[in-house]
């Protein structure tokens, strides 16, 4: 039998419904919440898989959560895991495909009754994330026997922001996301381009006053000061993704581009402008996927208007040369028109789309205390 505490979510628009049954998943129920969060039948192979590359550190499960039915078994299912910069990526389960579940379950499984209860579901994972839940003490749900301990708050990771993406197709899941606190940040499209095998393009002249280090060439920590500086230049008026600024700190920032494959300093560059950091061109290897990944490029507003983009690119093609990888990707918002008509004259096609969504886990700012300023 099922021993541990549960809580109620309340988070629904009428004040009578306490909603479902919502648990952080412990071992006994994980095989069955992840067939529901991939979309398989208990058993399938690729759940014991991600059992296996959670036992080997690849994966983290700790954060696995779902709403339970009369059974005790997971109906809807989210998932969080950790990523550099403090960021939790969230995936969440679809509608019911596989013909499983019982009848009573089947309005929660499928249609606007599953997109409802997966938007509490976020809800209420985000409510923990940010600590505005009292995780210490527990708290029953309605069905007697299923009860489980939410975690300690020391046990919780610390992160400011999370974030999902998305098939342009799953609108159920989207909506999903939007019902439960997330924003729509970005349309992103993946596009790529074969690496030349030779140099293509003249090595680039600077206008004077501008000159483009690699991070290699630079000392620890002045490096460190000039990634900063550029990369908070970039973001003054910004076209990519510009809802990003408000949710992470720079030093965040940082911390998830280095993130990307195979950190080479050598192969991240930084513009000044006059000896100031005002950009930067920060390319990473993934040698698994045969590709390099143009992690970021951006220019400060004194770095702008120059062709510093243009030659940044080719620049960086020029380098690429001499490497195995077959291909040079990056993301770009498709809201960002002059990005993208950069990636297009240098024959970058776009091979993949995505909705990008986002919610702000810092938590709320408490109240002042006021008490001492009463009569």
């Amino acid at each position: 039998s099922m021993t541990t505490f549960a809580t109620q979510s309340t988070s629904g628009s009428n004040p009578g419904d306490a909603g479902p049954v919502i648990v952080r998943v412990d071992d006994s129920l994980r095989p069955l919440a992840l067939a529901r969060l991939l979309g398989v039948r208990p058993g399938d192979r690729s759940v014991r898989d991600l059992e296996l590359a959670a036992a080997s550190d690849a994966n983290d499960l700790s954060q696995l959560w779902a709403t339970l039915n009369d059974a005790g078994r997971p109906v809807h299912v989210a998932l969080v895991m950790p990523s550099p910069g403090r960021t939790a990526m969230f995936f969440l389960s679809e509608d019911d495909a596989t013909g499983g579940g019982s009848a009573p379950d089947a309005e929660r499984l499928r249609g606007p009754e599953a997109t409802r209860e997966r938007a509490r579901l976020l809800q209420h994972v985000c409510q923990v994330l940010r600590r505005e839940k009292a995780e210490d003490a527990p708290t029953l749900g309605h069905q007697a026997g299923f009860t489980r301990r939410e975690p300690a708050r020391a046990e919780l990771p610390v992160y400011t922001m999370g974030q999902s993406l998305l098939e342009p197709t799953q609108a159920s899941l989207r909506s999903s996301f939007v019902q439960g606190g997330f924003s729509h940040l970005a349309d992103l499209a993946y596009m790529r381009r074969e690496i030349p095998r030779r140099p293509s393009f003249d090595p680039p002249t600077w206008p004077a006053g501008v000159s483009v280090r690699s991070v290699a060439s630079m000392p620890p920590a002045k490096a460190e000061a000039a990634l900063v500086r550029a990369l908070t230049r970039s973001y003054i008026g910004t076209l990519d993704c510009p809802a990003l600024c408000s949710l992470r700190t720079t030093q965040d920032v940082l911390a998830s581009h280095r993130s990307v494959g195979t950190y080479d300093p050598a192969m991240w560059h930084v513009v000044f402008v006059n000896d100031e950091a005002e950009g930067c061109l920060l390319l990473s290897p993934c040698p698994a996927q045969q590709t390099v990944e143009l992690v970021y490029i951006g220019l400060g507003p004194s770095a702008r208007g120059m062709g510093l983009g243009t030659g940044l690119m080719k620049m960086g093609l020029n380098s690429l040369c001499v490497r195995a990888e077959r291909w040079l990707a990056c993301a770009v918002d498709e809201a960002n028109t002059p990005a993208r008509r950069l990636y297009e004259s240098l024959r970058f096609r776009a091979f993949a789309k995505r909705v990008a969504l986002v919610v702000d886990l810092n938590p709320a700012p408490s109240a002042p205390d006021t008490r001492h300023l009463r009569g």
